[in-house]
């Protein structure tokens, strides 16, 4: 964009990007508002046809970008989560447009109101004019008020837009989780986890970050999760970020507990890579792929927050669902302890922060 052009269209406080086609439709708006005050006499006509209009436009938005038309009309090679963010720019725009718009039509049939009645009276035998006059006015006013109707449409039109970036975040979850969850992890050197048991202090932290060996299928998931966040941060604001992803991890850490439990029932421990000691149990080593991604995702700051959360509902999965009977699933305290004491894994939560 040239240097100094904001390129969002604030109202009311809030941010939007404005892409031609929204902008078009506050133009063609703006002009309807203007005929509105102009020509007093066709007022409900014209509250009609911009009513028509905004759920006409809804309506597109949601066949071309939600449902995909876009893609098979060939106008679009394939529906990215930007193009999903850009929707729900448009959506939230005219949400937050139409009270404003609603207001300034209530101002414009007042202001006309008194001079009909003016007229009305001045033209007493003229009772069928006078009475079509006043059915008119009521008529209008009825189609002011669904404006509010319109605008609850488009919040759930831009609400269903932030559920489905949601589910694409899921989906990705779901399509590394498969093979994360299913197949063995690499085989550790020998010495691999020599800093477990390191003495000296601060080294273990260091030597954490390097030698952690993740399963192979979680760099396509930190790359996955990545690119979304930047994607919707050059789009949307920064609550609206946190919500997708809020919604997102909630249903990651909730498959990931459904697969845990098949895990434990069905998952065979060969060994190698899995032996009963601190670091190479199963249970460690999902441990360790948590500290993995934690490490990776940790400069995502402006979704710390349910990022946090995720990898406290992913330990505690890890801990209830594996079982502690078997020596080569179960998580070692030990290692779920030196982890966090390096800062590589979150605190625990306790009963009284769950209950919270």
């Amino acid at each position: 964009k040239p240097q100094g052009v904001d390129r969002y269209l604030h109202v009311e406080g809030y941010p939007f990007i404005a892409v031609p086609a929204a902008l078009a439709l506050v133009q063609v708006l703006n002009s309807y508002v203007k005929l509105c005050s102009d020509i007093d006499s066709l007022a409900a006509e014209i509250i009609q046809r911009m009513g028509n209009l905004l759920r006409l436009f809804n309506q597109k938005m949601h066949e071309y970008v939600f449902q995909g038309q876009a893609v098979r009309n060939k106008t679009l090679k394939k529906l990215t989560a930007a193009n999903l963010a850009l929707c729900s720019q448009c959506c939230g725009l005219v949400a937050q447009m139409l009270p404003g718009l609603q207001a300034n039509l209530q101002t414009i049939l007042q202001k006309e109101q008194p001079q009909q009645e003016q007229q009305q009276q001045q033209q007493q035998q003229q009772l069928a004019t006078a009475s079509t006059g006043t059915a008119s006015r009521q008529l209008a006013a009825s189609m002011v008020a669904d404006l509010s109707k319109i605008a609850s449409e488009y919040n759930d039109h831009r609400n269903a837009l932030f559920d489905k970036l949601s589910d694409l975040l899921h989906d990705r979850f779901a399509f590394h989780a498969k093979k994360w969850l299913s197949a063995a992890h690499p085989e550790l050197e020998a010495d691999s986890l020599a800093w477990l048991f390191s003495e000296e202090p601060g080294a273990e932290g260091q030597e954490a970050q390097e030698r952690l060996q993740p399963h192979e299928a979680l760099n396509s998931l930190v790359e996955d999760i990545t690119k979304m966040y930047r994607a919707l941060f050059k789009t949307l604001t920064g609550d609206s970020v946190r919500r997708i992803f809020a919604k997102a991890f909630e249903d990651m850490a909730s498959k990931f507990d459904q697969q845990l439990i098949q895990v434990a029932q069905e998952f065979s421990t060969p060994t190698p890579p899995y032996e009963d000691k601190l670091g190479f149990t199963l249970g460690d080593r999902f441990a360790q792929d948590v500290a993995f991604l934690r490490t990776e995702l940790e400069n995502l700051s402006g979704i710390s927050t349910p990022i946090g959360r995720l990898f406290q509902d992913m330990l505690q999965h890890i801990q209830v669902r594996l079982p502690a009977s078997d020596p080569l699933k179960a998580l070692h305290p030990a290692m779920l302890s030196t982890l966090q004491r390096v800062g590589r894994l979150p605190e625990a939560r306790t009963a009284a922060q769950e209950d919270g």
